[in-house]
C-alpha cells in the first residue's frame, strides 16, 4: 500500500520459509511413495520413516519418540488432502484399532514421482475425511 512504512516489508521472508516447508514435506511424500506406494500407514511407522531418512526435522522436533509422534501426527492432520506433485496425503481411522492412519494417493490420470509442483491448498487443506485432531497410530 503507498504511504505505508513496512507494509508487505516481510513478505519475502514469509514465502522462503513458505518454500522451505513444502521442499521438506515434498521429499518426505517422495520417499514415503518410494517406500510404501499406497499402503496405509500409521503416524510410528511414518515417524520411523522420517527419522531413518533424516526427513522433517524441524516437523519432529528433538523430543523423545513419543513426543516426534505426536508433533507428526499433528502435522499429518494439517496435511491431510494436502496434493505434493500428483500425490496427495490421505487419512482414514481404523475402527478396530481405533488409530488414524495416513496413505498417500495419486491424482487421476497421472503418474510418477511428485515433482516440483508443490503442496497447493496446504494452508487450508479441505476435510473430506473429518477426524479428530489427536494424532494416533502410536
Amino acid at each position: 500500500m503507498a504511504g505505508v512504512d513496512g507494509f508487505l516489508g516481510n513478505s519475502n521472508d514469509l514465502y522462503e520459509r513458505g518454500d522451505a516447508e513444502g521442499a521438506a514435506w515434498r521429499e518426505f511424500v517422495a520417499v514415503w511413495w518410494s517406500r510404501f506406494a499406497d499402503s496405509l500407514k500409521t503416524v510410528r511407522e511414518l515417524q520411523d520413516l522420517a527419522t531413518k531418512e533424516g526427513l522433517l526435522l524441524e516437523v519432529l522436533g528433538d523430543g523423545n519418540e513419543r513426543s516426534q509422534i505426536t508433533k507428526l501426527g499433528r502435522a499429518l492432520v494439517t496435511h491431510t488432502d494436502c496434493q505434493f506433485g500428483d500425490l496427495r496425503i490421505v487419512g482414514q481411522s481404523d475402527s478396530h484399532t481405533k488409530t488414524r492412519q495416513y496413505r498417500l494417493a495419486k491424482s487421476p490420470g497421472e503418474g510418477g514421482a511428485p515433482g516440483p509442483g508443490g503442496s497447493a491448498g496446504c494452508d487450508q487443506p479441505s476435510r473430506i475425511q473429518g477426524g479428530s485432531a489427536t494424532p494416533q497410530g502410536v
